[in-house]
C-alpha cells in the first residue's frame, strides 16, 4: 500500500532528526486525459468518517498502513513514546514493545494475512526494521548503518522499503527483505520502494520496476510513480504545481492522465485518493473528482484507499491527530 514517502519522512523525522523527504520534480509534459470533467456532483453523496478509538490509557492513535478497513495499524502516543495500534475492525489492540529498551514502535503496513511490518527507534538513536507475526518479532537486518524503513508488504510476507541517513544529503536506496531469505537484505537500486506485487516486483520512485533481485524489469513512460497496488500503477507529472495525476499500466504505458493533483493510493478498481491543486484531500472517480469532508482529512501521516473505497486517513481534533475512516453513500 503505500503509500507517499513524503509522509513516512515526515514521521521518521520527528525522531530521528531528518530531513523532509520530498517527490522529485518530473519534466515530461502533462497530457490532459479529457475523459476528466473535473469536480464531480456530490450533492446527492457524503462522506461520512468512523473515529478509529484511541487505546484506553493512550492520548492519540494515528493510523499508518492497512489492508482494508478491517486491518489497520498505527502508533498511539502514551506520556513519552509511541507504541504500535492494530484495528481489527475498528477495535485497537496494542502491540507489545519489540525492545525491553525504551523508545518508540512504528508500524508501517500489514497484509491481508494479518503480518506487519514497522520499525523501532530506540530513545539511544538506534533503529531496527521488524516483521511481526504470530505474536512475535523477528528483526530484519539494515543496510550497513543507515536507517532501514519498511514501508510495505505483499500477502506472501516480502517486504520493501527505503534505507537512508536521515541528514547530511547521502543518497536513499529502496530495500527489500524477502520472506525466503530471513538474515538478508536486496538492495534494490537508488531511490523510494512505492510498492510490492505478490511476484516480488517492486517499483522504484526513480520510473523503474524491478525484480526481487533487483534486476531491471521495465521503465515508465514520463513521470515519477508513487503507488503500485495489484495492477494499478499511480504517480505524477510536471515540473511544479498544477501536476498531473498519471496512472501506468504494468507494461510501463501511460494508461491516463488527470490534471489538477498527485496521487497517494490507487485501489484495485483504479479509485484514486491524493491531493488536489489548492491543497483539498479528494478522491478521483468515474471521471470526476470529489473532495473529503467532515471532518477535512490532513493525509499527515497516511492518506489510502480501500479495495471498496473508503478513505483511512488522520485528522485534527481538539485533542490532537487522530485517524479515522472515511466511507461514501449516495
Amino acid at each position: 500500500m503505500r503509500i507517499s514517502h513524503l509522509l513516512t519522512a515526515i514521521a521518521t523525522a520527528v525522531t530521528i532528526a531528518g530531513s523532509l523527504l520530498t517527490p522529485a520534480a518530473a519534466s515530461a509534459p502533462a497530457r490532459v486525459d479529457s475523459g476528466w470533467s473535473g469536480l464531480a456532483d456530490t450533492s446527492t453523496c457524503v462522506w461520512r468518517m468512523t473515529d478509529l478509538p484511541v487505546p484506553s490509557g493512550y492520548s492519540t492513535a494515528e493510523a499508518r498502513g492497512h489492508a482494508g478497513t478491517g486491518k489497520v495499524v498505527g502508533t498511539a502516543w502514551r506520556t513519552d513514546h509511541r507504541e504500535g495500534v492494530l484495528w481489527s475492525e475498528g477495535i485497537p489492540t496494542v502491540l507489545p514493545q519489540p525492545r525491553s529498551t525504551a523508545g518508540s514502535n512504528y508500524p508501517r503496513a500489514i497484509n491481508a494475512a494479518g503480518v506487519i511490518a514497522g520499525y523501532w527507534v530506540g530513545n539511544d538513536g538506534t533503529t531496527s526494521a521488524w516483521r511481526y507475526q504470530n505474536g512475535r518479532y523477528q528483526f530484519l537486518p539494515g543496510n550497513g548503518t543507515q536507517t532501514s524503513v519498511p514501508t510495505s508488504i505483499n500477502d506472501n510476507g516480502d517486504i520493501a522499503g527505503f534505507s537512508q541517513y536521515m541528514a547530511g544529503g547521502a543518497k536513499t536506496y529502496a530495500v527489500m527483505w524477502r520472506t525466503d531469505r530471513p538474515d538478508s537484505l536486496v538492495n534494490l537500486g537508488e531511490g523510494y520502494s512505492e510498492g510490492i506485487d505478490d511476484s516480488r516486483r517492486v517499483v522504484l520512485s526513480t520510473g523503474l520496476m524491478v525484480d526481487g533481485d533487483g534486476r531491471e524489469v521495465m521503465r515508465f513512460q514520463d513521470g515519477q510513480p508513487l503507488d503500485y497496488r495489484g495492477d494499478r500503477i499511480v504517480g505524477y507529472t510536471g515540473s511544479s504545481s498544477p501536476y498531473t495525476i498519471v496512472e501506468w499500466g504494468v507494461d510501463g504505458k501511460i494508461v491516463q492522465q488527470i490534471p489538477g493533483g498527485v496521487p497517494s493510493e490507487v485501489n484495485s478498481s483504479g479509485v484514486i485518493v491524493g491531493t488536489r491543486t489548492g491543497g483539498s484531500k479528494s478522491v478521483w472517480r468515474d471521471g470526476g473528482t470529489e473532495d473529503l469532508t467532515s471532518p477535512v482529512p490532513t493525509g499527515l501521516n497516511l492518506l489510502g484507499i480501500t479495495d471498496d473505497g473508503a478513505v483511512i486517513s488522520d485528522y485534527r481534533s481538539s485533542g490532537g491527530t487522530r485517524s479515522g475512516i472515511w466511507r461514501r453513500s449516495c
